[in-house]
């Protein structure tokens, strides 16, 4: 959300006084994000992540829109265009950027993790496999 912050920044070219209530307002937007732990529940955790997901949005358009004096559209093409911009950036520079972070994290493990649920389906049946093989 940074991102949009500073797109909505640069557009209306008045950053020096923003700056000071920048993150008094921004702090709003992250209300939600302390209710994230519930969306390990089983079955509720995926709507409970949309809800959250949703007041971020608004709490975030609600602040933009106060912070740097916007119209509730303008707040929303702002966030949207600094959306934009960050999912530019994740798939350009944040490649590199993320490679190199699991690089770091399989070094400091000595091994190589298992991070998603088919490498793990995939390992516990070789492991069964062998287990069976040594059996018969």
């Amino acid at each position: 959300m940074g991102t949009q912050y500073l797109v909505g920044i640069r557009i209306h070219l008045s950053a020096a006084p923003l700056l000071c209530r920048g993150a008094q307002g921004y702090r709003p937007c992250l209300r939600p994000q302390l209710f994230n732990f519930l969306v390990a529940l089983p079955y509720l955790g995926v709507p409970i992540s949309v809800v959250l997901s949703i007041w971020s949005l608004l709490a975030f358009l609600t602040g933009m829109g106060a912070i740097l004096g916007m119209d509730t559209w303008q707040a929303f093409l702002c966030g949207a265009l600094g959306w934009a911009v960050l999912q530019v950036l994740q798939r350009t520079i944040g490649r590199p950027v993320a490679s190199m972070g699991r690089w770091l994290t399989y070094t400091a493990a000595g091994t190589k993790l298992v991070t998603d649920l088919k490498s793990l389906e995939r390992r516990l049946d070789r492991r069964m496999q062998r287990r069976r093989r040594i059996r018969n």
